[in-house]
């Protein structure tokens, strides 16, 4: 048997082929005519190619034979590969371990996430949250700076008006109509309106201390304006 193979002429030749790519799985198609399924191996070789090997007799000492090797997509399960052989066509099927819109999927998730900006970690959470309270802070700094300003300014005016009016009458400092109790309601009254954008806790506060500020002052010179009268 052996000195027979010895003798053998043998024909090689390349099988032609094409790929029939469906969502779960692609299918290796390969036309052999004149071949039955007993004359066809189909392997799955180490460096994971997909290797099929036909051998036929055309006459007394000549064989017609072929080797084909196919890569395997990325994506098959090798496990479930299957083989069937009908009516001169070798169908050899590959499953997908997973679909082209979850291969999709996963690509444009890395996409997505590059594009999204960064959540804030709890450090920089806090500090954000520091740099905002600092930063009302200071408004509410400056504000009662302008208030304690204005203030300032309304006893310089009611002094002033108390030193021209030494010996005169109908003007007490703090009955008038038009005297400093009306300013100072209308400081007041301002620097409420300019507070009203900050934080609800902030005004709050910063309207009780203005208070507070402008009651002790306004008491403290009120008196001085009236004994200068």
């Amino acid at each position: 048997m052996e000195a027979a193979a010895a003798h053998r002429a043998y024909d090689d030749f390349e099988p032609s082929f094409e790929w029939a790519r469906e969502q779960e799985s692609d299918t290796l198609i390969v036309f052999l005519p004149g071949f039955r399924k007993e004359q066809l191996k189909v392997q799955l070789t180490s460096t994971h190619k997909l290797r099929i090997i036909g051998e036929r007799q055309l006459n007394e000492n000549k064989w017609r034979r072929f080797t084909k090797e196919f890569s395997i997509p990325s994506n098959c399960s090798t496990n479930d590969i299957a083989a069937r052989f009908e009516s001169g066509l070798l169908y050899v099927k590959l499953p997908k371990t997973t679909t082209l819109v979850e291969q999709q999927q996963k690509q444009e998730a890395p996409r997505e996430a590059a594009t999204s900006p960064p959540k804030p970690t709890t450090n920089e959470a806090a500090q954000q949250a520091q740099k905002s309270s600092t930063s009302n802070a200071d408004n509410a700094a400056i504000l009662a700076e302008k208030g304690k300003a204005a203030i300032c300014e309304l006893i310089n005016k009611d002094k002033a008006k108390a030193d021209d009016h030494k010996g005169e009458t109908g003007y007490g400092g703090i009955s008038g109509t038009n005297g400093p109790a009306q300013d100072y309601k209308q400081v007041v009254g301002g620097l409420i309106s300019e507070l009203k954008g900050q934080r609800k806790v902030m005004v709050n506060l910063v309207v009780a201390a203005l208070l507070v500020l402008v009651f002790g002052w306004y008491v403290k010179n009120a008196i001085y304006v009236k004994n200068a009268i």
